[in-house]
């Protein structure tokens, strides 16, 4: 049978104790389950700050025109809502079914389509087209329904 030291009153105890026999503190011990779960949380700890480290110019472009994507369209469904008549039953296409990309001028162009409640009640799709032109300002130059 090992000993060890009790941490509260220093006296030797059972390696297997679940509490000191000499003050009554109770020994908490980690089993080899949570010592293996733990090493994994450390493992990927480490990975993912390695990863975000070592990520490329590239990939951070890649991020912030992700990001300036998601601005854009995020501009674009509301200047379009304001259109709408029942904004409130606006479903606008999902992330997959919007088109976003940057002009020669610098401008993000979306398109994508909304389903929304017409006078009648009746759901219908709209087609849109939007533009945004990026600054310190963001500003939707121009949202319109396709014919």
């Amino acid at each position: 049978m090992a000993l060890e030291n009790c941490k509260e009153c220093g006296k030797e105890i059972s390696t297997k104790a679940t509490t000191c026999p000499h003050c009554g503190v109770k020994i908490y011990r980690w089993g080899w389950g949570k010592k293996l779960i733990a090493g994994f949380v450390v493992l990927w700890g480490i990975a993912f700050l390695v990863a975000l480290v070592n990520q490329s110019p590239i990939d951070r472009d890649a991020t912030q025109a992700t990001l300036e994507a998601a601005k854009a369209r995020g501009l674009c469904e509301r200047a379009l809502e304001a259109q709408l008549k029942a904004p409130s039953t606006a479903k606008f296409s999902g992330a997959f079914d919007t088109r976003a990309g940057k002009s020669e001028a610098g401008d993000w162009i979306v398109a994508g389509h909304v389903d929304s409640q017409n006078s009648f009640g009746a759901m219908i799709r709209g087609h849109y087209t939007c533009r945004v032109q990026p600054g310190k300002e963001w500003r939707v130059v121009r949202a319109a329904f396709l014919e």
